[in-house]
């Protein structure tokens, strides 16, 4: 099987390295000790970069038998007997960039991919053959924050009321998720051979839509800071089995087709300490509840369609998540810091990753998952670096 063109971690190594050698040249940016040392990309608050100031922010989680945060992978592989060996191990990739255009509206971009371990247990009925053990998704995020109500009195030494308004593009798409098929036994008597074997797939796996965010922040003390925030979502999703098997009365088992509108409204909120100088300790809580669920589905209960492809009930139970994180940073430079930390899911990736319901992975909708995390980070404003 081919692998899926997604960016890789030597890509972001290279990155990062440009903008390394690049930063050692540069001038620093704002204080790390102040509040302006709070980071920007992957949390959510309501300020944004100063007018051509960038943040790039390589990010990194994982879980697996090391990295697995609240027995996520154990309740994981307890919850099926159609999945066994690393199924659970999850690994994500992604380059964030944001930018400041103007003062109050800054614009940001996301690219990364995420690989959702799946190791299939034998079949009753098929000797599969050659089958993928991945669920690799490509993922995408763009928007921009606009402030619309800043400060009257900016004191550089504390962090101060604003509101914000936030819109964001999401795109996700994932390889088609295949294998193939040397039998299948019809019968205590019959069993049918396939030379060479045939392929099925789980296929059309991918999910767009938009969020409407409504942000406020305000100043505790000159340390702490928190926000609070409001959001809307509409999704759209869809995934299917197919196959190219030549027997139709096989093939008619593996067609199916899944379509799914979402929508969702939630609320959260965060907290930013930093009493340690350039250590901002950021905790945050989410919740996000689907209120409307729209599905067309195409199923098959044919007793040759293998167990773990069979769509019956999809999300029928799940239509809320809960979810809670924690980052601590280390500003190493006034341009550069680093992070570690992590996040929890009531119910995996429910209201995160609408095409997540499917056959194969949608079964774990309602288990609890979290993964471990670090980060990468420059912060620097070009135009002042070339001036100096």
């Amino acid at each position: 099987m081919q692998n899926a063109s997604f960016p890789t971690l030597h890509s972001h190594i290279r990155v990062m390295a440009i903008v390394s050698a690049y930063l050692i040249l540069s001038p620093p940016a704002a204080q790390a000790q102040t509040p302006y040392g709070w980071i920007s990309n992957t949390h959510t608050s309501a300020y944004t970069l100063a007018p051509g100031e960038m943040e790039i922010t390589s990010r990194h989680a994982r879980v697996n038998d090391t990295l697995d945060i609240a027995d996520s992978r154990q309740k994981f592989l307890a919850s099926t007997t159609r999945l066994g060996g690393k199924s659970g191990e999850y690994k994500s990739n992604e380059l964030n960039l944001r930018i400041g255009l103007v003062n109050g509206l800054d614009v940001f971009y996301q690219q990364g991919e995420q690989l959702l371990t799946l190791e299939i247990n034998p079949a009753a009925q098929l000797n599969l053959v050659d089958i993928e053990d991945k669920l690799r998704t490509n993922t995408t995020r763009y928007g921009l924050r606009w402030v619309v109500r800043e400060p009257t009195i900016k004191n550089p030494q504390q962090v101060w009321h604003s509101l914000a308004a936030e819109l964001t593009g999401v795109q996700n798409k994932s390889k088609d998720f295949d294998g193939s098929i040397e039998s299948v036994q019809l019968s205590s008597t019959l069993n049918i051979r396939f030379d060479p074997p045939q392929s099925f797939a789980l296929d059309r796996l991918r999910d767009d839509g938009w969020q409407a965010k409504i942000i406020y922040g305000m100043s505790l003390n000159q340390n702490t800071a928190i926000n609070g925030w409001v959001t809307y979502a509409e999704m759209e999703s869809s995934s299917g089995t197919s196959s190219q098997i030549d027997l139709e009365i096989i093939a008619q088992a593996f067609s199916q087709s899944f379509q799914s509108k979402e929508k969702h409204a939630g609320f959260g909120f965060n907290l930013n300490w930093q009493r340690i100088p350039r250590m901002p300790v950021q905790i945050g809580y989410e919740f996000v509840q689907l209120f409307e669920r729209k599905q067309s589905n195409l199923t098959s209960d044919s007793s040759l369609l293998p167990s773990f492809l069979r769509g019956n009930n999809l999300g029928q139970n799940v239509n809320n998540n809960h979810m809670a994180w924690l980052n601590v940073s280390w500003w190493a430079t006034p341009n550069v810091y680093v992070s570690v930390g992590g996040k929890l899911f009531k119910n995996q990736f429910t209201g995160v990753i609408p095409h997540y319901l499917n056959p194969l992975s949608g079964r774990f909708a309602g288990t609890t998952y979290g993964y471990a995390e670090a980060k990468l980070g420059f912060r620097f404003n070009p135009s002042t670096a070339f001036r100096n």
